[in-house]
């Protein structure tokens, strides 16, 4: 099952081909994150894209996130903008 799963993510991964500056690869993600819960507490509003820096994206039904602590963020918009170059 672990292997199962690995195959996907290594499939989603080649698919996508957007990473944050640490070449770490993005995942879809909706809601405040846990890094941004960490940090502001209740706060969290503020999720911003790091390309076009559109604020709130957690409001957005879904934005792109590193998994890691980068705090490396891109609305839906930008990703694919980035992709295709």
């Amino acid at each position: 099952m672990l292997t199962e799963e690995r195959g996907k993510r290594e499939k989603f991964e080649h698919a996508l081909a957007v990473s944050c500056p640490n070449k770490h690869c993005l995942y879809p993600h909706k809601g405040p994150s846990a890094y941004h819960k960490r940090k502001l507490g209740g706060k969290w509003g503020i999720t911003a894209c790091d390309n076009c820096y559109k604020n709130t994206l957690q409001k957005d039904k879904l934005y792109w996130r590193c998994l890691f602590d980068c705090d490396y963020d891109l609305c839906h918009k930008c990703v694919y903008a980035l992709k295709d170059k």
